[in-house]
Formats: C-alpha cells, structure tokens, sequence
C-alpha cells in the first residue's frame, strides 16, 4: 500500500464532520472575494470598499492622532495607502466608463464624487455598483 493511500485512509474520518460557523462564513467570504476579482466591476467596488475604510481611518484616527497628540506618523502611512487607493479608484472607474460606455452625468460623476465624501463609496456600492449586471 502507498503511503499517501495508508495515510489518506486513516486520516479520513468516517462520520460526518461539522465545519464550525466562522469556518463556514471564512469560506463563503472567499469565495464571494474570488467572484468579485474575475472582473473589472468587482474589482471596482473591492477598492471602493478599501478606498472608502482607509478614508475613514485617515480622518477619525490618523489625523486626530496627528493634530490632538502630535503622532505624525500615523497619517503619513495611511495617507499613502489612501492615496494609492484613490488613484486605483479613479483609474478603475475610467477604465469602466470607457469599456461600458457609462454616460458621465448618470454613472461616473456619482463614482468620482463619492470617492470624496466619508462613507460614499459605501453608499455608491449598496445603490449603485452591486445592482449592475457584469457581463464577465
């Protein structure tokens, strides 16, 4: 008998195995993940929702940090991170105006305008991004 067949045969339990719930809900939040990656829209509201938490972070902690107790360190971190995710936004967001042909004052100025506005670009997935249809 091979030993990965003597292992695979005594490793293997033979009742039915309980996958506990935060197990389960891990693996359905990956799955949900990999879904939203194999296309540009998915990708869209993924950096929508970091863009959108490390602007709240940066102005309830960063820069309450920095102003209040003289931590610059904080804001110069997250500030960078913000940033490189706002680029990524607004460059995800005029890829997919030109592939969709979104019409600027319906789509795209909403996309632009929530990446300003703390909690928008949660707002602008729930409204907007989760209702699309992704033809990918």
């Amino acid at each position: 008998m091979p030993v990965n067949e003597y292992y695979r045969n005594t490793l293997t339990p033979t009742f039915p195995v309980i996958i506990p719930l935060p197990l389960r809900l891990t693996t359905t939040f990956n799955m949900f993940i990999k879904e939203l990656l194999q296309s540009k829209l998915g990708r869209l509201r993924i950096i929508g929702f970091l863009e959108g938490l490390s602007l709240l972070i940066l102005l309830f902690i960063a820069v309450p940090l920095k102003h209040l107790f003289g931590i610059p360190m904080g804001s110069m971190i997250v500030g960078l991170i913000h940033g490189a995710l706002f680029l990524d936004y607004i460059y995800l967001d005029v890829i997919l105006r030109i592939e969709r042909v979104w019409k600027f004052f319906k789509t795209t100025w909403k996309v632009l305008l929530s990446s300003f506005i703390p909690f928008g670009t949660f707002y602008l997935d729930k409204v907007i991004l989760s209702k699309m249809d992704d033809p990918n």
